[in-house]
């Protein structure tokens, strides 16, 4: 019996904001990298993040495994936007002040 051989598609899409995203779920390609790069093992991953089939894991880190240069600028580029955003973010008229607020209301 011949075995054909099927180029595997990672389960990973761009969303209207550029982040990588898993098909179907709001999982971040990068949560799933982050968790691989701390130690995680596929089958642990998979039980935080129950909305990702193993499967889609594995895809995902084979994916960064053959990848990892393209991927290292990916994350680099995310993490600047995710910088800017909260700079951004603060420096908006009445940000500290509600911040203050928050943090006394936890401490109440």
């Amino acid at each position: 019996m011949a075995v054909t051989v099927v180029p595997v598609v990672p389960p990973i899409a761009a969303d209207a904001h550029g982040v990588l995203r898993v098909f179907g779920t709001r999982v971040t390609f990068e949560t799933i990298v982050a968790y691989f790069e701390s130690g995680a093992a596929a089958e642990e991953i998979a039980s935080r993040l129950p909305t990702v089939p193993l499967v889609a894991i594995y895809e995902v880190i084979a994916y960064y495994l053959h990848h990892h240069p393209e991927v290292d600028n990916y994350l680099v580029h995310r993490r600047e936007q995710e910088s800017e955003t909260e700079r951004s973010f603060r420096a908006q008229p009445g940000m500290q002040d509600l911040r203050a607020r928050l943090l006394a209301r936890r401490g109440a």
